[in-house]
């Protein structure tokens, strides 16, 4: 195992030297890195650990992910074409995750993700996310026909999520699932039939759980819930309630909801 202090044994190029930013890219420019300081441990031909500090900037195009925090500790594992691709990552200090996903309808669909700590696990079937928080997923939708794209905002004090393994998806969502533990709140657009336009539905529970596999995603509520519609929203206020399920679109539009108490 080789151990280097970054920039020199990883070949990074200086840039602002006032500013002791550093920059790494791998052959094919798909993984990019910036940051302050830190280490690097290589652990095989093409792979490294990496211990990142100040101001740290990871994207790997390929993977459709980007990572920003105070600090990230990494791996990273080469790939065809020259590509490293982020295998697993500990970040700590103002977490920004963003996932960006094209399909045929999802054309630069986005989930941003910001919290204190996030640890990040590559996967073969999805990418495993777990948050402290506070957490804040803004999930943006496929606009649909005469509207733009709509922002699910989804906050909780801690939580875990799946994300797509790629940069391509058969989904309209990077976000396949989100648990988030309380308490939480969600903030929903209602979709256009018979409502006016900015009219918005906001529920709040224990736990929450966003699921994006679904061709009509849900969110589901549970435990304390309150169901607030807002603006020119057509719902009243529901509360006392032990469970509800909001129905969405593809463009992330509530479209009805059930409820349960007692």
């Amino acid at each position: 195992m080789k151990r280097f202090a970054l920039p020199t044994a990883l070949l990074l190029a200086a840039g602002a030297i006032a500013a002791q930013q550093f920059r790494y890219e791998d052959r094919s420019k798909n993984m990019v890195i910036l940051a302050q300081s830190g280490r690097g441990d290589q652990l095989t031909t093409g792979n490294l650990r990496l211990d990142l500090r100040g101001n740290v900037s990871l994207r790997s195009t390929s993977q459709g992910t980007s990572l920003a925090a105070g600090r990230v500790v990494c791996d990273t594992a080469s790939a065809p074409g020259g590509k490293s691709e982020l295998q697993t990552a500990t970040a700590t200090g103002a977490v920004r995750l963003v996932k960006t996903v094209m399909s045929g309808t999802a054309k630069g669909q986005q989930t941003n993700i910001a919290s204190t700590r996030a640890d990040y696990r590559r996967g073969t079937a999805a990418d495993e996310v777990r948050l402290a928080g506070p957490v804040t997923i803004r999930n943006v939708g496929v606009p649909t026909a005469g509207r733009g794209r709509q922002t699910l905002v989804a906050t909780g004090a801690s939580g875990r999520a799946q994300l797509e393994p790629g940069a391509t998806t058969k989904r309209n969502s990077g976000l396949r699932t989100a648990t988030l533990s309380g308490p939480v709140r969600v903030t929903v657009v209602e979709a256009a039939q018979g409502t006016k336009k900015g009219s918005t539905v906001v529920a709040t529970g224990n736990q929450m759980l966003l699921d994006y596999t679904k061709v009509n995603p849900t969110v589901t509520l549970i435990g304390n819930v309150r169901i607030e519609g807002q603006g020119d929203s057509s719902v009243g206020t529901a509360s006392g309630l032990s469970r509800a399920v909001l129905r969405l679109n593809q463009n992330n539009e509530l479209l009805g909801f059930n409820t349960e108490a007692g």
